[in-house]
């Protein structure tokens, strides 16, 4: 599909929401947008209730929240039909806007606001719209200031639109279709490499590599291999030590300070990192020498449990709410102890360890306790291998999914606003 790009020499007009293309108009959206309020005259029959979240969009109620929340009395909810809008007017300001598209009919709570788009306007060309900046923009404006942040439908009517002809609408929508389709079989790639790599760690992690072993044995953590063994953490690793437990009191520095906001699940993250001077970070890393190639555990907090490799040669500082493991790679690798600890089977055994209400903790002599299948050097090695690979593939999918929301967004930006034009 060509698109041409809206020229300086093009004619554009002054509009009160900026410059357009001469052949756009700017209209309140109520021009083209009706309030529907049909209410449940078949109460009794099944209809799924729905609700309207800022990431899913409509979902079951009683599936989002796991049980029912709603009145036992249906009749005076709303019905919203396929290809219909609705959102939360209290919540539209963090995005509980959406169309129906995978259910044919559902009830909503009388709460919700509910409207069709008139054939002038593109369902598909709305439905873009209101995902945008622009219209998260003019919510904010319309919020600001008041007692509840709600978008009445009166509210909504009056936000400005800037209007392409119907068959422009189609093709900005197609466009920008055309990355959705993209978008999504790249979230379906890494989601299938995550069910495969979940498969493999559970095989392997059990039944060893395929073919190689015959003979089983019972162990606190089920059927392994009988070579193999099960140990605690403590046994297998030279160094297990969290960071300080004094808060440094310089601010800036030469050194970075790592605390659990900067350990996520598979890696390190450095966009909000903290300095310290070297005085400081001299006498922290007495306690904690943390070298590369050891693992960082999260014990405190809402991040208790992620880990991650260190991959850094420089030496950092580190906070008591990360732990620094360092295996005797005579008995264990590092990347198999981060693979085992970070799935599905290693983190249920951390959670089982997790105590606290007000804030979780993970204890350092917990950590050191937490049991642990080891297998032989050349299966560990065998294994990391494939996981490595697999986790490579899942990150470079990511990044290729970040590349793609960024040239959705900008895409919506310049098509929405008439910057670049599409070839009719």
């Amino acid at each position: 599909m060509k698109i041409k790009t809206l020229k300086a020499s093009q004619k554009t007009k002054r509009t009160p929401i900026g410059e357009i293309p001469v052949d756009w108009a700017v209209i309140n959206l109520g021009k083209y947008i009706k309030e529907v309020s049909q209410r449940n005259s078949e109460n009794g029959k099944p209809v799924t209730v729905l609700s309207v979240t800022n990431s899913q969009g409509f979902v079951s109620s009683e599936k989002y929240f796991d049980k029912q929340v709603y009145s036992k009395d249906l009749s005076n909810y709303k019905v919203i039909q396929k290809g219909q809008f609705a959102y939360n007017p209290s919540r539209i300001n963090v995005g509980s806007i959406a169309r129906l598209k995978a259910y044919d009919k559902g009830l909503l709570s009388p709460m919700y606001v509910v409207f069709e788009a008139a054939q002038e306007l593109d369902c598909d060309f709305m439905e873009y719209w209101i995902s945008s900046q622009y219209f998260r923009n003019m919510v904010k404006a319309n919020t600001q200031g008041t007692v509840r942040n709600a978008v009445s439908f009166s509210a909504l009517a009056e936000f400005l639109l800037r209007y392409p002809s119907l068959s422009e609408q189609k093709k900005i929508a197609e466009i920008l279709a055309s990355v959705d389709a993209v978008i999504d079989l790249t979230r379906a790639v890494i989601d299938q490499t995550k069910t495969v790599k979940k498969g493999l760690m559970q095989e392997l992690l059990t039944r060893g590599i395929p073919g190689r072993h015959k003979r089983f044995k019972k162990t606190e953590l089920g059927m392994i291999p009988e070579e193999w063994e099960v140990t605690k953490l403590q046994n297998i690793c030279l160094r297990i030590q969290d960071g300080t437990h004094f808060s440094p009191k310089s601010k800036t520095g030469s050194r970075m300070y790592i605390t659990s906001k900067n350990i996520r699940m598979g890696h390190m993250d450095f966009n909000n990192v903290s300095f310290i001077s070297e005085k400081e970070h001299s006498e922290i890393y007495k306690r904690c020498p943390v070298k590369h190639g050891d693992i960082l555990l999260t014990k405190d907090g809402a991040q208790a449990g992620n880990l991650a490799v260190n991959t850094l040669e420089e030496e950092f500082s580190l906070l008591s709410s990360v732990v620094m493991i360092r295996p005797n790679t005579n008995k264990v690798l590092s990347h198999y102890i981060f693979h085992f600890y970070s799935g599905n089977f290693g983190q249920d055994l951390i959670s089982n360890e997790i105590s606290g209400q007000a804030i979780t903790r993970l204890t350092l002599d917990k950590v050191k306790n937490l049991p642990v299948i080891i297998p032989t050097l050349h299966e560990q090695s065998i294994m990391t291998s494939v996981f490595n690979f697999l986790d490579k593939n899942m990150e470079r999918n990511r990044m290729i999914l970040e590349e793609l929301n960024r040239v959705k967004s900008a895409l919506m930006q310049v098509l929405l606003s008439g910057q670049v034009r599409v070839r009719i």
